[in-house]
């Protein structure tokens, strides 16, 4: 037992101290890089194609006007005229131009090359110490 007028017990205090270092270690390295493949594929569209019938009508009858163009549906109407002289000037409608429009529609389909690209992404691992 220590008595009260004894000096006090010094203990002392220990600190650890840590220092961390970091290295940077290659595990492996990648490669990346694109493969353009090629393929084939049916390009399909609906193509359009006109026609025009002319057929030349015979009429010979006389009129008193000049009619005009006219078109009826898809019949387009061109009277063709002429003046003819008698003791007096009449006209006569001599023959008619009948021009008809006629709209075929056609499908076609036809193979034609595409491309397209992909990644290909490859690892390569680093050599053991042993290699």
């Amino acid at each position: 037992m220590t008595s009260p007028l004894t000096p006090k017990a010094v203990i002392p205090i220990s600190e650890e101290l840590v220092h961390v270092e970091k290295t940077k270690v290659a595990h492996g390295r990648i490669t990346v890089r694109t493969v353009t493949d090629t393929f084939s594929e049916i390009a399909a569209a609906d193509l359009k194609r006109g026609r025009i019938d002319i057929k030349k009508i015979r009429v010979n009858r006389q009129i008193d006007r000049n009619p005009g163009i006219r078109t009826e549906g898809d019949l387009t109407i061109i009277p063709v005229i002429k003046e003819i002289l008698y003791t007096e000037k009449r006209l006569m409608l001599v023959e008619e131009i009948h021009v008809r429009r006629s709209l075929h529609v056609e499908h076609v389909e036809r193979p034609i090359e595409l491309r397209r690209q992909r990644v290909v992404i490859e690892k390569m691992n680093k050599p053991s110490k042993g290699d």
